[in-house]
């Protein structure tokens, strides 16, 4: 049986302590030997110098495999291609592409033929610039602003034959909705690998705020358990518990590769990575 596989993504630390101290979770969770870390990017390009920053830090010092994120909204044809290409001869050969949060209403004024719209467009342009490995998002719950589910799913069928070599989802509670959403890609051709991507309950209001923008379902057995407890120590105890749960029922339907969101958490991920990896 194929062994389990995880990979983890940070994000990028405001602050040089903040900064430390991703460095050190880096170095622990190394020992676990992550297929990749990846390192967000501002949905409006917002923290690219501090992304930039933190993936040199981690490729060099800590010889993990990084793979950083890249958004097209908030950043030129020119500006992309110019991040794309510093990636590339860094020995960055993967990439995260994104489309970011959907453009304010000053984006809209710019001269539009200078942007790039969708993952879509981004994913046609990194393979047509370098020989990228292009990880592209999934939705097991359709995207928020998609107009149906079969849009949804076309349009990642269209993403993975642009390029993109491996769907990380959305998170989710209720692995019904990957299962289903697993099974659909199949059924329309989707060959790419579609991994699951979990995010553990660290805070249940941080978490339900999330769910709310991006249309994820909260299981009732999860906001009751939760409405209970008042103290951080006894949320992140009772997380940990139902993603060590979320996984092993994964497991049990032939699940072998995991995106954990960490939040920049140590502790519940630890415990998770423990509980449920090692």
């Amino acid at each position: 049986m194929e062994k389990c596989r995880i990979s983890l993504e940070f994000f990028p630390p405001d602050t040089t302590d903040k900064l430390n101290q991703l460095i050190e979770q880096a170095k622990f969770f190394a020992g676990f030997k992550p297929r990749f870390v990846s390192v967000t990017y501002g949905a409006d390009g917002s923290t690219q110098d501090r992304t930039h920053r933190a993936i040199d830090i981690l490729k060099n010092e800590l010889n993990l495999h990084i793979v950083p994120h890249l958004t097209c909204v908030g950043s030129t044809i020119e500006e992309i291609q110019s991040i794309a290409n510093t990636y590339w001869f860094k020995g960055f050969t993967s990439v995260v592409a994104l489309r970011g949060d959907k453009p304010d209403s000053s984006l809209a004024k710019d001269d539009q033929s200078s942007h790039y719209h969708f993952a879509l467009d981004l994913t046609i342009a990194l393979k047509q610039l370098h020989d990228f490995t292009i990880f592209t998002a999934g939705y097991p719950e359709v995207h928020p602003e998609a107009p149906s589910r079969k849009f949804d799913l076309e349009n990642l069928k269209q993403k993975t034959e642009a390029g993109a070599w491996e769907v990380l989802t959305q998170f989710f509670y209720n692995n019904d909705h990957f299962y289903r959403y697993r099974d659909e890609c199949q059924k329309i051709g989707i060959t790419a690998r579609i991994t699951p991507g979990l995010l553990p309950i660290s805070n249940f209001k941080t978490i339900s705020s999330f769910t709310t923008k991006c249309g994820s379902e909260i299981p009732k057995e999860y906001s009751d358990r939760f409405s209970s407890l008042n103290d951080q120590s006894s949320m992140s105890d009772l997380g940990a518990e139902l993603a060590i749960k979320q996984i092993e029922d994964l497991r049990s339907h032939g699940v072998r590769k995991f995106h954990l969101y960490t939040l920049n958490r140590k502790k519940i991920m630890e415990t998770v990575i423990r509980q449920a990896f090692d």
